[in-house]
């Protein structure tokens, strides 16, 4: 019976069935369910690869800050971090690094070289 309980199964399997309530009337099985499982495609977004390096990034903030009449002063802290499933990462800059005093912060996308967000504190 389990040999043809199996068989069953595979016929069912192999057809691509959405569910089997029951294979016979003395081994039943509860609802099976298969359903394709949604994949992730990993290779990433190809119109957005770097294209902007830590130094490109800096100056980009540097004019950015020069635009809003904000002080870009050193040191410099700049974290990049890595994006996700493909995705684009981003440049995170930090004025006057690790000081009291006025800071500036920009985050910028590595991939086109746009400002996401800044910000800026004038003590």
């Amino acid at each position: 019976m389990v040999e043809r309980t199996a068989s069953l199964w595979n016929r069912y399997y192999d057809k691509g069935e959405v569910s089997i309530e029951s294979l016979d009337d003395n081994h039943a099985i509860n609802k099976i369910t298969r359903c394709p499982v949604p994949r992730l495609h990993l290779t990433g977004f190809p119109s957005k690869r770097a294209m902007i390096d830590e130094q490109t990034a800096i100056d980009i903030a540097r004019a950015r800050a020069a635009d809003n009449g904000w002080a870009f002063s050193e040191p410099l802290a700049v974290l990049h971090r890595h994006g996700w499933f493909g995705r684009p990462g981003r440049f995170e800059i930090e004025t006057n690094a690790n000081n009291r005093g006025t800071k500036a912060r920009f985050v910028i996308d590595e991939a086109t070289g746009a400002v996401l967000s800044e910000g800026y504190l004038p003590r």
